[in-house]
């Protein structure tokens, strides 16, 4: 125990002098102590700060992709509803064409009764002239009786001819004249029947066309609503842009003074399997894949390894605890800093271990417990391995 704490005490000591940039030995005065202890210090102030930047850089970019996702949502619903009108009208549009064809035809039929009724009422004019000019020529000529009939007939045979004929003769014009004014009676309730049927279908028209217009203004302000949309999408895209950037000039900050602080941590080059060793199954490799919840290709930054909920998560290598929190789609997760720019990172955490950010760990040591937080689909560990802040394959540092 004696030596535990003397080494402890060394590797303390070590470590600020290492922080105030010294080589590894310890200075000769108490005042270049001092002075490796305030510029650790400080440098540790400065990486804290720029850690709480990275974590509301990362709160940002999350509530900004969720905002995006309701908003590709929105120009989804707007695009669905702008085709689904179209339809409409399209159907509509054919339904006017069938009404106005109906109307054409409707319009040809009138105009065909119209002409019937004309030639009718010129033959019964035709034949209303034969009968004046008859019923004239009887006035004219005076009253032909029984008695001139027959003496102008050479016997009582032709008499009766004569007779029978001018009687025949007008009863053939009384019944011309009924037949044809019965007709153009038919053909004008025949054309009254065409002209209430044309008017039917034109104010069906009408509302067709009413109902169109209406289709086309609602088309119209979904046309103006997706604009709008896609104008803020656009804008939200582009601070989407600026947050990575941010992001990544604040990981580069934290690199610098990482490597300008000489930490006295000394990766081994070599990690610690994180699970029990009953807990091997990988679910999902480094590189990229399918993603299990969007459905899209996307890069795979790590391993992701099948374990019980709350199975104790261990520290891969010794090391210092750069973070222990929520990130985003990591869930609650564990940022390790094992020197030589090499980090690991434990994700999908259901509970923390007894650690706090700064603290120091051994390889073994329980930082977590294996859960399902953040965008997860089961219980299991996302285990990442990070060289100066790129996601490498774990296995290259894993102990087989």
């Amino acid at each position: 125990m004696h030596k535990k704490r003397i080494y402890i005490f060394i590797l303390i000591a070590a470590l600020a002098i290492g922080l105030a940039g010294a080589a590894g030995r310890l200075p000769a005065r108490a005042s270049s102590l001092d002075q490796a202890r305030q510029q650790a210090e400080e440098n540790n102030n400065k990486l804290e700060e720029y850690r709480e930047q990275l974590r509301q850089k990362a709160i940002e970019l999350e509530q900004l992709r969720d905002q995006m996702e309701d908003q590709k949502g929105l120009v989804d619903y707007y695009l669905v509803q702008i085709s689904y009108l179209e339809t409409q009208m399209t159907n509509i549009q054919q339904q006017i064409d069938i009404s106005q064809q109906a109307i054409d035809e409707a319009e040809v039929q009138i105009a065909d009764a119209e002409q019937q009724i004309v030639d009718a009422e010129a033959r019964l004019a035709e034949r209303q002239a034969l009968l004046e000019q008859r019923v004239v020529n009887l006035y004219k000529y005076g009253e032909v009786s029984v008695l001139d009939v027959i003496f102008e007939t050479d016997s009582f045979e032709d008499f009766l001819v004569v007779y029978d004929m001018t009687q025949r003769i007008m009863a053939q014009d009384q019944a011309l004249l009924s037949q044809i004014e019965e007709e153009r009676a038919i053909i004008e309730e025949h054309k009254a029947s065409l002209e209430t049927a044309r008017n039917a279908l034109v104010t069906l028209r009408h509302d067709q066309e009413d109902q169109k217009r209406d289709l086309l203004v609602k088309q119209n302000d979904y046309y103006a609503s997706l604009e709008a949309a896609n104008i803020t999408l656009a804008q939200w895209e582009a601070q989407e842009s600026e947050i990575e950037a941010m992001q990544e000039s604040i990981g580069d900050e934290i690199r610098t003074l990482l490597a300008n602080a000489n930490s006295m941590l000394t990766f081994g080059g070599v990690l610690a399997w994180p699970l029990p060793s009953n807990y091997t199954y990988v679910t999902s490799e480094f590189g990229y894949r399918t993603h299990p919840i969007y459905g899209s290709t996307r890069f795979h930054a790590g391993l992701d390894i099948a374990a019980d909920g709350g199975t104790p998560i261990y520290a891969a290598a010794e090391g210092e605890i750069l973070f222990k929190g929520w990130q985003g789609g990591y869930g609650n997760a564990v940022i390790i800093d094992h020197g030589n720019s090499i980090v690991t990172l434990y994700g999908h955490q259901s509970a923390f271990g007894e650690f706090s950010v700064g603290d120091y760990v051994v390889q073994g040591d329980v930082i977590g417990y294996v859960g399902t937080t953040g965008d997860s689909t089961g219980n299991h560990l996302h285990f990442e391995v990070r060289v100066n802040g790129d996601p490498v394959d774990p296995y290259n540092y894993l102990n087989p």
